[in-house]
């Protein structure tokens, strides 16, 4: 079971048990990383430790706009959790950092259960 403290407050809010069925990845990124691009299948949850993502959507005449921002107090690629098939934004780094990843076929496993990781990752 894991003993390792987290950054992350969905991360600290799940039990032993639930972090071990996740199977987490450490990752590190650099500023400009893109974490998900607009048309491309979600492949991963990310749970930010450190640094900063945005996200942000491109109108049809080219501008861009951030419309969300994700730290140690979210998870990236929650809506895929829910039936999205492929990213409608772009999510990339703002701020250098690190974090974990799960694969999106285990998390949403865990999503299924109704539980805990399901309450909080909705939140």
């Amino acid at each position: 079971m894991s003993d390792v403290k987290y950054a992350n407050t969905l991360l600290q809010s799940f039990d032993p048990e639930l972090i071990d069925r996740l199977h987490l990845k450490s990752v590190a990124c650099k500023v400009g990383h893109e974490i998900e691009s607009p048309g491309n299948p979600v492949k991963h949850l990310f749970f930010l430790e450190a640094g900063m993502a945005s996200m942000t959507t491109t109108f049809k005449n080219g501008m861009d706009v951030e419309i969300g921002m994700f730290g140690y107090e979210s998870a990236i690629g929650v809506s895929a959790l829910m039936g999205t098939k492929q990213s409608l934004n772009r999510v990339y780094r703002q701020i250098a950092g690190w974090g974990y990843r799960c694969g999106l076929q285990i998390a949403a496993a865990e999503f299924g259960r109704c539980g805990p990781f399901q309450r909080i990752t909705l939140r």
